[in-house]
This record gives C-alpha cells, structure tokens and sequence, in this order.
C-alpha cells in the first residue's frame, strides 16, 4: 500500500490531495517503525503468543499491534 502512495504522490506534483497523501505516507512509514521497533523487543519474551499487526478498530490505526494471550 506504502508503494502505492509513493508512486500516486510522485504522479500529483501540485495536486490538492497531495499534502494528504504525503500525511498518509508518513503516518504508515511510523507504523512500520513502531511495528519493526516492537518486534525486536517482543523476540525476548519466551510465553506464546498471537501477535496481530495493523489493526483497525473504529477507524484508527493501532500499529503497536493486539495480542492476544490463551
């Protein structure tokens, strides 16, 4: 989707949806980061777990993930 919205962004130099998909681009790229920085942490903890990445609930993003424990 990211690639998506870099190609789309290059190809509206100038277009009033522009600045929003710049925000979007921005707002995705910290989600990777949030999920990728979690990650790392998360590959300490020995229990069993369900990780769920980009959830949507309600019309927001949670990019720091949902987990589930059994």
């Amino acid at each position: 989707m990211i690639e998506r919205l870099q190609a789309l962004e290059r190809r509206l130099a100038g277009h009033s949806k522009q600045e929003w998909i710049t925000q979007e681009i921005g707002k995705m790229r910290a989600g990777i980061r949030g999920e990728s920085s979690l990650d790392y942490h998360l590959h300490f903890i020995k229990e069993d777990y369900y990780k769920l990445n980009s959830i949507r609930l309600l019309g927001l993003l949670f990019s720091n993930g949902l987990f589930i424990d059994e």
